[in-house]
């Protein structure tokens, strides 16, 4: 409902993930867009609390859209709980105390788990240490060599509706596109490189030439695992990334940024484009809580491509003015 005293109820399914896991799935319809609304969960006798989210913007909005950006948070849940809540607590000095109305959204560039075939990883790892903003704020991902393109996955991250794909083909949710006012988000999948890469790589480039001819669209942001470089850690380097994927976003002048993972660390550069005015970031962001990649531990390079590297923990903000058409990432 729009207050406290709610007033509707939506009715749900239920599937069991593994032993005694059951997952509860409820598709909430006819909700307005930008508007907050409260909810509270009852299953059996259990009869939750009551919290808030508010909708996202739809094709129109004229406002800020702001999302959270992590990666890598694996296994150590203390510190990536203790990551969340800095988030959280800079998010709310920033912009206010109700986070559900200032904060959009909450991305992630993968490794969400240490092991996706480990059931109890997803409540340890995920559930818990995400559980101050995951009840107000909307999430998505991208899968990592972590999930593993295990099921589990698959089954708790439900993003049949915005999958590139239709249900069926081998692609079905591991690939998807999502709108929000003139801002495109796409989430790739690195890990499938020997069975669908061809078939993601000509998705790419036939989406994003549908986005350049899209006037009422400025922005878009890609997602996906594996780095095209890395300089704290070298062996994390994939070719696929850098010579398949890389080449086809240099093509689009509206790509801004390239946002992955699989270092745990935080890098960040300009890949030049085929074009006067195309430049975009290119942004490492795995130090969500995973043990992270120190310098002199591994293979270090030194890339024109990447500017700044740090091997700390950290989340990033993103800010973007629609009106304005400026984004800017700290």
């Amino acid at each position: 409902g729009l207050t406290e005293s709610l007033g509707s109820q939506t009715a749900g399914s239920s599937q069991i993930i593994s032993g005694g896991y059951r997952w509860h799935s409820v598709k909430l319809t006819g909700l307005q867009p930008n508007t907050k609304y409260f909810y509270k969960i009852i299953t059996g006798s259990g009869n939750d609390n009551i919290y808030n989210f508010k909708t996202l913007p739809d094709e129109q909005s004229q406002g800020h859209i702001r999302f959270l950006l992590f990666s890598d948070s694996q296994y150590d849940s203390t510190a990536t709980g203790r990551i969340v809540r800095k988030a959280g607590a800079k998010a709310r000095e920033l912009y206010g105390d109700d986070i559900a109305s200032n904060i959009d959204l909450i991305m992630h560039s993968g490794d969400i788990v240490n092991s996706g075939s480990t059931i109890s990883s997803w409540t340890n790892e995920f559930f818990r240490p995400f559980k101050s903003l995951t009840p107000y704020i909307p999430f998505l991902s991208v899968a990592g060599n972590h999930e593993g393109e295990s099921p589990n996955y698959y089954n708790y991250i439900k993003y049949d509706d915005i999958s590139a794909f239709p249900s069926g083909h081998g692609c079905f949710e591991k690939i998807w596109s999502y709108r929000m006012a003139d801002v495109m988000f796409i989430g790739l999948n690195t890990n499938i490189i020997g069975t669908y890469g061809q078939t993601q790589i000509d998705w790419l480039d036939s989406k994003l030439q549908e986005i350049e001819n899209d006037t009422s669209i400025n922005f878009v942001f890609v997602f996906h695992h594996h780095p095209p470089w890395s300089e704290i850690w070298g062996e994390g380097n994939t070719s696929y990334v850098s010579d398949e994927i890389l080449p086809i976003l240099k093509k689009y002048p509206k790509v801004i940024q390239l946002s992955y993972g699989h270092t745990h660390a935080y890098e960040r550069g300009v890949v030049e484009s085929n074009t006067n005015e195309g430049d975009f970031r290119i942004s490492c962001v795995g130090s969500g809580g995973g043990i992270r990649d120190r310098w002199g531990e591994y293979i270090n390079y030194d890339y024109p491509q990447i500017n700044f590297a740090l091997d700390h923990y950290f989340f990033i903000i993103y800010d973007i003015d629609v009106a304005a058409k400026t984004a800017t990432g700290t």
